[in-house]
């Protein structure tokens, strides 16, 4: 595989194809390769411990990653839990997050990739728990931040309108591997095995 760097691609195939198993050493290839990156799996970890405590796990929490930190809170959706964002960050999460919902804990800990000093946000089907709008305003927003714009993601998902929004999509299958790989307007648009996937979804 090659990932280009800088841009979003996205890993997409049937339920137990191998997509997270292929992040998961892709991650394991850049930790060889000493290259900094953040990984935020399906069922991400949550410390008994404050949201700002579980976001700045090992990095220093300047005031400006802290006011970093607060926008972002308020871009995914969170600040129901509290709207006073200082509130918000001194929220104890119990155990493994059990004072928030699945969707909330998820968010929180991919927070944490975007106020981290990597090169390489990994998001194994991160948006699974949010509701088609707040995905797509979540998504537009990281995108085009000036901030996130040198940084390279790589996600996986099952929803179209998620592969929409990145610049490269791979298709993987079960026995087989690896399908196709291309520019995600390209395989959308043609005949190939992409988009013959998502249809077969809508059918």
């Amino acid at each position: 595989l090659k990932i280009k760097p800088q841009g979003w691609t996205i890993f997409v195939g049937e339920t137990g194809c191998g997509k997270s198993w292929c992040l998961e050493k892709l991650a394991l290839l850049l930790q060889h390769q000493s290259i900094s990156y953040s990984l935020i799996q399906q069922e991400p970890y949550l410390y008994n411990d404050t949201i700002e405590s579980n976001i700045f796990l090992g990095i220093e929490p300047t005031p400006e990653k802290i006011k970093l930190a607060k926008e972002y809170l308020q871009k995914f959706g969170l600040t129901v839990l509290n709207e006073d964002l200082d509130g918000l960050l001194a929220m104890e999460l119990g155990e493994n997050g059990k004072r928030v919902s699945g969707g909330q804990a998820k968010r929180i800990s991919l927070i944490r990739s975007l106020v981290a000093d990597v090169d390489y946000i990994i998001w194994d089907d991160p948006f699974s728990s949010i509701d088609l709008i707040l995905e797509s305003e979540i998504l537009t927003q990281i995108k085009y931040d000036p901030r996130l714009k040198n940084k390279t993601f790589i996600i996986t998902s099952h929803r179209l309108s998620t592969v929409r929004l990145c610049d490269e999509v791979i298709f993987i299958d079960k026995k087989e591997g690896l399908k196709e790989h291309g520019e995600t307007k390209e395989l959308l648009n043609k005949n190939s095995q992409v988009r013959g996937f998502f249809e077969k979804q809508n059918s």
